[in-house]
């Protein structure tokens, strides 16, 4: 028997979900206890017990439970593979984002962060996402003209809204948003089957950690953008809404047996603020410790993000650079979900203080 969970229909619980998704969680959690089913696309088990993260994060293959969050993650994808093709393909990546050049990151921060607007209010979130676009092309995949690059990365991913729509998932859709960027990695000998999603992974969640940082920074001017403080808020405000495996075997946790197929996900939002493990969990206090707690906001085990090392040289290179800004809403902003990562409901509205 699947683990217990809300009666709603899966539409109200998915909007509800898409909208506040801690909320959601907390108020499962204090129901039914830290192992509860939700239907925000199939039925998913949510497990909110620290003690199961080690044993849920090496079970399972990541890349078919993906898939059924994101059905265009080709299986030939590093994001949608498992097992040996996953270890193929991260192999074959992994060299790309071992060096990475900080000075043209920097140099690149500064062009973008030129431009951005003056005294009046704007959302760090676009300029962040257009920022990595950039890098990501340069850096990366070693374009020396990234204009059409950009273009053609913001067409397959941008949508309308704060925060953002969740981009089509129709098939026929996706295809005609992303035919521009397809013909680009086509010319470049790249096979965009395989680099699509790298490429969304390579944008989106470093854009949502940058403008996260900037964004709490502006709400603590008495903080500096330190390595601690990047790692409390990255706890705080993970990029990613959860780490998902598809049991290819029964598991024990919190008093049930999940059969295999059972989809589980460990929610980032809950898990960061376990009571247990960081008291007074909704408080930004950096220096918290990262080890022996559950922490991943680059998930774990051997589907560990693989551009974590991108996502830090950034974070330590740009954060600096960016001017003291001060939040231009009068409220904290919430978390709300954008397919599978979480960004700020307002896309961290600010202004230059």
């Amino acid at each position: 028997m699947r683990p217990p969970g809300p009666s709603l229909p899966a539409l109200a619980q998915a909007v509800a979900y898409h909208r506040d998704p801690l909320g959601v969680l907390r108020r499962a959690r204090d129901r039914y206890g830290p192992v509860f089913t939700l239907r925000v696309t199939k039925p998913i088990v949510f497990v909110a017990d620290p003690a199961a993260v080690e044993p849920v994060m090496h079970t399972g293959r990541a890349g078919e439970a993906r898939r059924t969050v994101l059905p265009l993650a080709s299986e030939r994808s590093l994001f949608g593979a498992d097992n040996q093709e996953h270890r193929a393909l991260r192999a074959t990546l992994e060299p790309l984002f071992a060096a990475i050049d900080e000075g043209l990151i920097e140099a690149i921060a500064r062009e973008h962060i030129a431009t951005w607007p003056r005294g009046v209010p704007f959302r760090l979130l676009p300029r962040m996402r257009s920022l990595t676009t950039d890098v990501f092309a340069r850096a990366i995949l070693g374009l020396t003209s990234s204009v059409e690059y950009v273009a053609a990365v913001r067409r397959m991913l941008r949508t309308p809204g704060n925060p953002p729509f969740p981009v089509p998932p129709a098939a026929k859709v996706f295809e005609h948003r992303a035919a521009p960027l397809i013909r680009l990695l086509d010319a470049a000998g790249l096979d965009s089957d395989r680099w699509l999603v790298v490429i969304a992974a390579g944008q989106e969640p470093p854009a949502i950690a940058l403008a996260n940082v900037a964004y709490e920074l502006a709400r603590h001017p008495e903080h500096e953008a330190s390595a601690s403080f990047i790692d409390e808020v990255l706890r705080l405000r993970p990029s990613a809404s959860a780490v998902l495996r598809e049991l290819t075997e029964p598991l024990e946790v919190g008093g049930f047996t999940l059969p295999a197929g059972t989809t589980v996900a460990l929610p980032s939002p809950l898990l960061h603020r376990d009571p247990h493990a960081f008291p007074d969990p909704d408080e930004l206090r950096p220096g918290r410790p990262t080890q022996g707690v559950p922490y991943f906001p680059f998930g774990g085990g051997e589907r560990r993000c693989i551009g974590e090392p991108l996502a830090r040289a950034q974070l330590r290179t740009i954060l600096p650079l960016v001017p003291r800004l001060a939040p231009a809403w009068h409220r904290e902003e919430r978390m709300a979900v954008r397919g599978t990562v979480l960004v700020p409901h307002r896309s961290a509205l600010v202004r230059t203080a």
